[in-house]
């Protein structure tokens, strides 16, 4: 099999592996020519045990057929013609590296049976607008729609418990976010690089915000903790300049020093009983 480049960091990778050890993203399978399988009235489907394992077709518009269980890992990654993609109702996961770069994926939809986004599972779709995402979902994947610029919002359902590190990393028109009390936790770098980004309200769920959660998100205004919050990580509002003020809830929080680091706008930290202790976390740049 050999090794190939990483289409994203050019570092030498072994063509078997599933993902970059170096920058994390899916690793393109080497070259093969793919027997065209017919499945009942569609083409250029290899199923394995009712799993999509790959899509060899270069039509813009698919449609998953009937029985098909998950989509594999990297079944439609670097299908550039892909525009549109039907799921059927029998699919409950989307595994990694999925539909990781399709540069022209502007529309897909989360039949209601879905459990899992997995890792990469949309990483760097640009086109990708408007998801929705259902009811049965409880895990986003690390880094699954990280770079899908064109996202300007997302609701997850109230049965979401687990976003993935840097899950929406850098989708740079991501304005609104709405998260639910099901939700437990946010991986490091979630959402970090999300300049529209202006407001967001944490569940009483969450205990611990991450390292770099919420990293250079630099128009990120208006924040609301966690009544239940523990813990802020190193770095979780690093660059966050545009925030002026977070008021603490009324349990016992122990804040990084660096958990605002770069905030140049930050200031006031408020404690329940009304007093600024912005001075205890503040360290020269």
């Amino acid at each position: 099999m050999g090794n190939i480049p990483c289409p994203k960091c050019s570092m030498e990778v072994s063509s078997k592996d599933n993902f970059c050890k170096y920058c994390g993203i899916p690793v393109p399978k080497a070259p093969a020519v793919f027997n065209q399988i017919f499945y009942g009235d569609f083409t250029g489907f290899e199923i394995q045990e009712d799993v999509l394992t790959k899509y060899a077709g270069n039509d813009c518009q698919v449609t998953v057929p009937n029985g098909v269980t998950a989509i594999g890992e990297r079944a439609f990654a670097f299908c550039y013609n892909l525009t549109s993609v039907t799921l059927p109702d029998s699919v409950t996961t989307i595994e990694g590296g999925a539909f990781f770069n399709c540069q022209n994926l502007t529309s897909i939809n989360f039949p209601d049976n879905i459990t899992s986004v997995g890792r990469s599972a949309f990483n760097s779709c640009p086109k990708l607008k408007a998801i929705t995402l259902p009811y049965s979902l409880t895990i986003i994947d690390d880094l699954a729609f990280c770079e899908c610029i064109s996202i300007t919002s997302i609701t997850l359902p109230d049965s979401v418990e687990e976003i993935g590190e840097a899950a929406f990393s850098f989708c740079s028109s991501l304005a609104s976010v709405i998260l639910p009390n099901s939700l437990t936790t946010i991986g490091e770098a979630a959402f970090s690089y999300c300049p529209s980004l202006t407001s967001i309200t944490l569940p009483d769920s969450l205990t611990t915000i991450k390292k770099v959660t919420f990293n250079f998100c630099s128009n990120l205004t208006n924040v609301t903790l966690p009544g239940n919050l523990k813990t802020i990580e190193k770095g979780a509002f690093n660059e966050c300049s545009s925030l002026v003020s977070i008021r603490l809830p009324n349990n016992a929080v122990t804040i990084d020093s660096w958990a605002f680091r770069g905030c140049t706008s930050l200031n006031a930290i408020i404690k329940p009983d009304g007093t600024n202790v912005i001075a205890e976390y503040q360290k020269p740049m």
